[in-house]
Parts: C-alpha cells; structure tokens; sequence
C-alpha cells in the first residue's frame, strides 16, 4: 500500500501541449490540407494528358529563343522549384526572387505582386518576356505544330489547330510581350491570325499549369511530428523533433509574442495575401532594398485586371459567376497595397535561400533579424519582436523541420547533355560561390571576451594551449586532443584524456566563426569552452585554483599573463601560490583570472582559420570563366560535386556557406543515449561562464 501510495502521488509531468496548441499544430499539418479549389478557368487542368504535355513542354528548352531556357531552368526540381539565387536570370539578370511553384494549385495570385489569377496564365509571360526565355507566343505555337509528338497529344486534348497556324504561315518570333521585333511582327498579323495564337498559346499554358498542378507539398519533418503526437502521443513523437525545433514551434503559434500566424497559416503557412514588410523599394534609390523602382501589390491588382489571359477573359474556360476572386477584387486607386508583397509558403523555406521578393536575406537568422529589430523607414505592418538570441535560432530551427525531400522524379527530364565536369548552369555557379572560401567574412567576435583579438592574450593563449602544466598529471594538454597534424583533432573515435571519453574531439580550424560549442552547443563563447576541459575529471582532471596558482607562479607564463591583462598583488599570487590556502575571498580573484586563461585561449584558437583548398580555387577560376586551375578537380570530383548541391542527396541543407556547415542542430539517428542538444541547452543555462555571466 505504501508503495502504491507513493506511485500514485508521485508529481506527473505536465502536457507539451495543450489542447488548443495542438489544434493549432494540426492546422498547420499536411493532413490539414484539403483537395485544390476547382480551376474553372482551366478545363483540362486535371486531365493527366494534359499533364504529360505540360511536364514535356516545362523541361523544353525550344520554348526559348536560344534553346537555352526553359521553365526548369528557374524552377528546379533539386531546389524545390526554385533556383537559389537572390534575383531569377534568365536571358539577362531579373528584378525578383524566383519563388517555388509547389503548392500552386491552391494558390489564387501569380508573383510576387498578383499579377495573375491562375497558374496558366502565369506560365504564359516568361515564355516571351525578353529577360527571360526570350521566346515568343508565335514560336511556342510553331514548336507545337512542328513537333509531331506535341501537335498529336495538342489535337487530343483541344482539336486540330487551324490552317492559318501551320508552321510555315507563323513567323517564327512574334508576340504582344516580346522584344522590339517581336512586337512589330505582331502588329503586322491579322487580327483573325492573333486570336488564333492568343487562344492555341493560352493552351499551351493550361496543360504547363495541369502539370505545376501536380508539384504538390511532400511531408516534412513536422508533419511527421504531428502525425505521431496525434496517433501516439508527445512520449512517441519526443524523438523526431529536437527540442529547439520544438521550443520555435510554440514560438511560432504563439500570436501574442511572434504573430507569425497572422501570416502563415494553414497547411502551406500562407495566407495567400499580400503584406508590406518594409521589404518595398518605392524611391528607386540606393538606400532602398534594390535599386529598381518596385511598388509591389499596387501595379499588380492594375495588371490583373487588363490581363487578357485573366479568368474573365476571352481564353477562360469559366464562366463569369465562376471568377469571383476577380470580380470582387478592389478597383480603388489608393496607396495602402503600395510595397505589399505576396506572402511566400514556409514549406521547405530553409531549401529555398535567398529571401524575400528581392532575394535580399541570404539566411533565415537574417531574416529573423529583420522581424526582430526593424531598421526599415516608412509606412509598413511589422512590429519589433524583441525575441532574445535563443527564440530566434528556435525559431530558425522549426523552419527547418519544414523541409521535405526534393523531387529527384524528374531527372530524366533535366538537361541529359550536362556532363561531370562541363556545363555548370549559372544557378549551379551561383551555389557554388556561396561555398567558395572567397566568400567568408570575418568571423564575429568572440562573445563576453573583450581580449578576443588581443596579440597579447593571443601570445599567452598559445603557451597554454600546449602547456601540459595545466593537467592534473602534468601530462596532458589543449593540443593532446588538438593536433596540428591532425586537422587540429586527435584522429580518434572518441576523443581520451586522463580516461576514454564518450565523444569524438572535433577539429578546431576555423573555430572563431562558430557560435555553439561542443557537439551539443552547451557552450556560447570559444572562451568558455576552453575551460571546461581543464577541470573535467576524465579530460585534463585539474581544478581552477591550482590552474590559476600555476600560471601566476610561474615566471613566463606570469609575465605573459601581466602583458594580457590588468597587473595582480604580488601579495595574491604569492598567498595563491599556496595550494593549501585556499581562504573563501580568493574566489573571485581565482575565478576571474580562469575566466581570463579561457579568453586567452581563445584568442589564440581563433587564430586556427581556414586555407583554401582546391576546391577554392577551382570554384575561383570557374566563376572567372579562367581555364587554368580548372583542372584542380578530377572528373569523379567534379561528379561528386554536383551530387553534393542537388536536390537528391540534401548535403548542402546542413553543410552549406563557405563552412559547409549551417552551424545548427539535426537529429540524424546518432544519439544512441546521448540526449545531445536537449541537455547542451540546460548545460548552457547553468553555466557559471556564460555570456550572461559576471565574467
């Protein structure tokens, strides 16, 4: 009975989750997401015929008039439909970011601004914009009736094309949107011979979009999460997401703190709406983001409503009653939609770097940055958040768990010429640079260290580094586990010390430009990491008063110490000196001046920075179109490469920037016991040396 009595009061833990955040959860969980509404303008828009047209027609790159562009070539199905550069290039350098296609079925605005009302009519402009594929509605129609295996599957779906379009009757470049002698061919046409070539080009976008309609959202690591914590329960789903992740979720639904949901909502966090984030440039000059003029929703709603292609126009297929996001969409000429810009899904947003209309974020911190101390003047709807350091990368890391798996489905339609080591696309370029070592800036100071730079402490940092005096068996020091000739770790599974420890010891090259310590980040600054292994029974095993005692005693190591920092009484170190002496007043003077042998360490192990490699120079000499060092990667490297940034092997998700490294957290099923980040965190609170110390 005592037993069960003790069982039974025994303090339960609360839920994760209440009832209404789960709710909140399930609303944002795939399995929310309900069939697309009906394309009314589009009758073929689910016939799988269609389908296969389109996807033959997105991978074509004979839409464009250099056969060198073709839908895919912004839309990448390895980068989630995206291109992972800052501005789209096409023929020449775009205005705007290239956002994903995944999940337009359910959309009702087209770009950034909403000039489209339906993916069709969308897949219509690039075709013939000059920058982008360059090509023209005339030559789209000519590819059709040439090709015999497009003009059949075409006569299935909408009949056979008129005489007046058989191939040697079109010019081969002509169109309303194209480039100067485009325009003046078009013109020149009958106005019998344009509709023709409006309604036969309108059909080419409706079987593109049958096809977008299909690039639905694949499940994330949070939908899994969720699925678990609904059937399962919080015990079983524990494991899938770390409890950073966990920690940004409940930021992230919590209305009152981050108001993230205002936005991004529903199964694709998107409201669909447009919202002026401070991101516009309606000024036109360089103190603006970009430096086009670019105001945004307020052009848009103009464009939509005189698109000839728009639901209401001749070449829908729905009827007027059918077009009610149209006929209800404000016509007032005011100002208040001026800078808004369409609200982006947050699926898979941590693949689909850089951010915002104009690609101006290039990470996710940046961007919260951006929500958290807003910098940006005029009217605008963002309120600072004022998260702390901690919120914002849990933040960053539940966007993460957005992330779900390329589509590798399409590679046999990707361009089959592109060998291993020629014809890097310039979106592959564009990657690749962001990887080069030519690209990293200097690495932040080191946090609560105000020496972190010093030549000094620097100099005395390196005599303690290799200084076995500071073990408590005299034996071992810093560079015991940190070899120079080992990458600056030992070349061990795990890592020993006066006994086997339970981690690998990792390599210390280009350490400054971290911002967690350990494998388990329970460290915020170099400096504080430094000490732990000093007095870490099973590591160096000494303790701080004999470190301290030993340094000051010592007539090099003392002198170094005094050029660091400020001078100490002869008085102490003599009375510290004493091992024996070790009164409750010398505990503030032996703590502060460990801290000061951690932040000497420190400024020495920032001094271990990166040396280009030959990828460097390889990349260096490809992004100079210079041939000389481009033989620096083999073959089979170059292959490996081009495996190492596409979408099917998702190395470059984690191990991306000039690091190869996004310097987060991930669960890859290594833990085997080890709690890893969810007891770093605690470790790092209570640390004593901690940015947030007296220290």
């Amino acid at each position: 009975m005592i037993g069960f009595a003790l069982t039974h009061c025994a303090k339960q833990e609360p839920p994760l989750w209440s009832e209404t955040e789960r709710a909140i959860l399930r609303s944002l969980s795939l399995s929310g997401l309900t069939p697309p509404p009906t394309p009314y303008s589009n009758r073929v828009a689910e016939d799988s015929r269609a389908v296969a047209l389109g996807k033959s027609l997105f991978f074509d790159k004979r839409l464009s008039a250099s056969n060198n562009f073709s839908c895919a070539t912004c839309h990448q199905p390895q980068w989630q439909f995206t291109d992972r550069l800052a501005l789209g290039k096409g023929v020449n350098p775009l205005s705007r970011n290239t956002p994903s296609i995944i999940g337009g079925a359910w959309q009702t605005w087209f770009y950034w601004d909403g000039r489209r009302d339906s993916l069709w009519s969308q897949a219509l402009i690039p075709i013939e914009a000059p920058d982008e594929m360059g090509g023209s509605r005339s030559g789209a129609v000519r590819l059709i009736t040439q090709d015999k295996r497009y003009l059949k599957q075409y006569t299935a779906l909408f009949g056979p094309l008129p005489p007046v379009l058989a191939s040697e009757r079109l010019p081969a470049h002509a169109g309303e949107f194209t480039d100067a002698k485009g325009k003046d061919a078009w013109y020149r046409l009958p106005k019998s011979t344009q509709k023709s070539i409006n309604s036969a080009y309108a059909n080419i976008g409706k079987v593109i979009a049958a096809f977008e309609r299909t690039l639905t959202p694949k499940p994330s690591t949070f939908d899994r999460y969720v699925e678990t914590l609904e059937n399962k329960g919080e015990e079983a789903a524990r494991n899938i997401l770390n409890a950073s992740a966990i920690n940004g979720a409940k930021l992230f639904i919590d209305v009152e703190k981050t108001r993230c949901l205002q936005c991004h909502n529903g199964p694709l966090l998107t409201n669909g709406d447009f919202h002026n984030v401070g991101t516009g440039n309606m000024r036109g000059d360089a103190t603006a983001p970009g430096q086009a003029l670019d105001f945004g929703r307020i052009f848009g709603v103009q464009a939509v409503l005189l698109d000839q292609f728009n639901c209401l126009g001749p070449h829908s297929d729905a009827n007027q009653k059918q077009c009610s996001a149209l006929r209800f969409l404000s016509r007032e000429q005011h100002g208040d939609s001026a800078g808004a810009f369409k609200t982006p899904s947050l699926r898979n947003v941590a693949q689909t770097a850089p951010y915002f209309h104009d690609g101006q974020f290039e990470t996710l911190e940046d961007v919260m940055q951006h929500y958290n101390t807003p910098t940006v003047d005029g009217v605008n709807e963002l309120v600072a958040l004022n998260l702390d350091d901690q919120e914002l990368k849990d933040l960053v890391a539940f966007m993460s768990a957005l992330n779900s798996p390329a589509y590798t489905e399409f590679e046999d339609n990707l361009d089959q010429e592109k060998t291993a080591t020629k014809g890097w696309s310039d979106s592959e370029k564009a990657l690749l640079s962001t990887l080069a070592l030519s690209r990293l800036g200097p690495p932040p100071q080191d946090p609560g260290n105000a020496v972190f730079n010093s030549e000094e402490a620097a100099e005395l940092g390196e005599a303690l580094f290799n200084d076995p005096g500071l073990s408590a068996n005299r034996k071992i020091s810093c560079s015991s586990c940190h070899q120079k000739n080992a990458g600056l770790g030992d070349g061990r599974a795990t890592a020993v010390g006066l006994a086997p420890l339970s981690r690998n010891a990792p390599g210390l090259i280009g350490v400054a430009w971290r911002g967690n310590y350990y494998w388990d980040g329970r460290k915020d600054s170099l400096w504080s990491q430094a000490l732990e292994p000093i007095e870490t029974p099973n590591e160096m095993g000494a303790n701080r008063f004999d470190v301290v005692a030993y340094v000051l005693n010592d007539p090099s190591l003392s002198q170094l110490y005094l050029r660091a920092f400020s001078s100490i009484s002869p008085e102490i170190v003599k009375q510290l000196g004493n091992a024996d002496a070790r009164q409750q007043e010398n505990n503030a003077i032996v703590d502060g001046v460990f801290s000061n042998l951690g932040k000497a360490l420190a400024s020495y192990e920032r001094t271990f920075a990166f040396a280009p490699t030959r990828f460097d120079h390889w990349v260096d000499s490809l992004l100079k179109n210079d041939g000389r060092k481009l033989d620096l990667l083999t073959d089979k490297e170059q292959a490996g490469l081009r495996h190492f940034i596409s979408g099917d092997t998702l190395c470059a998700t984690c191990h991306n920037g000039p690091r190869f490294s996004d310097g987060l957290f991930h669960n890859i099923g290594t833990g085997d016991g080890d709690r890893g980040r969810a007891a770093g965190i605690k470790a790092l609170v209570a640390d004593p040396f901690n940015c947030h110390s007296r220290f």
